[in-house]
C-alpha cells in the first residue's frame, strides 16, 4: 500500500507549505500538487497525464471562482466525484460548513491560526488513509 496523492487548492504559499509539511512528517503522501485557484485545479483533474489523486484539499477562500463553487463541480462530476474532498477553511461559521456538507464535501476542517497546529490536519487524513488502506501502519 502507498500514501495518498494529493491535490492540494490553496492561494496562500504559506498554508500551502505548511499543510504539506504536516502530510509529509507523518508519510501521508506521495505526491502533492498545488495549485492556486479552481480554474487550475479543473485543468489539472482533466489532464489525462497527470496523476489522479486519492484525496483533494481545498481552500474556501480562493480567487476567481471560489471553493464552495469548486466543491459542487467536484462533486457533479462523474469522473471525479468519487475522489474525498477535505475543505480546509479559515471559516469556523456553521453556514460555511453546512454549506460544503451539502454539496457532498467529506470532512470541513477549520485551519489552525497558530503554524506550529497545522499538525491537527493529520488526524482526519490519516483516517481516511486507514479506512481506504492507502497506508499499512
Amino acid at each position: 500500500m502507498s500514501p495518498l496523492d494529493v491535490l492540494l487548492v490553496e492561494d496562500n504559499e504559506g498554508d500551502a507549505v505548511l499543510t504539506i509539511e504536516a502530510l509529509q512528517e507523518e508519510g501521508l503522501c506521495n505526491q502533492v500538487k498545488v495549485v492556486k485557484d479552481a480554474y487550475e485545479a479543473l485543468e489539472f483533474l482533466e489532464n489525462k497525464e497527470s496523476f489522479t489523486p486519492n484525496l483533494i484539499l481545498l481552500d474556501l477562500n480562493l480567487p476567481k471562482i471560489g471553493g464552495k463553487d469548486l466543491l459542487k463541480k467536484i462533486k457533479t462530476h462523474p469522473q471525479f466525484r468519487s475522489i474525498p474532498v477535505f475543505i480546509l477553511s479559515t471559516s469556523s461559521l456553521i453556514e460555511d460548513e453546512n454549506f460544503c456538507m451539502k454539496a457532498k464535501a467529506d470532512k470541513y476542517i477549520v485551519k489552525p491560526t497558530d503554524a506550529r497546529d497545522f499538525s491537527s490536519l493529520i488526524a482526519p487524513v490519516e483516517e481516511l488513509c486507514n479506512s481506504n488502506g492507502f497506508i499499512s501502519n
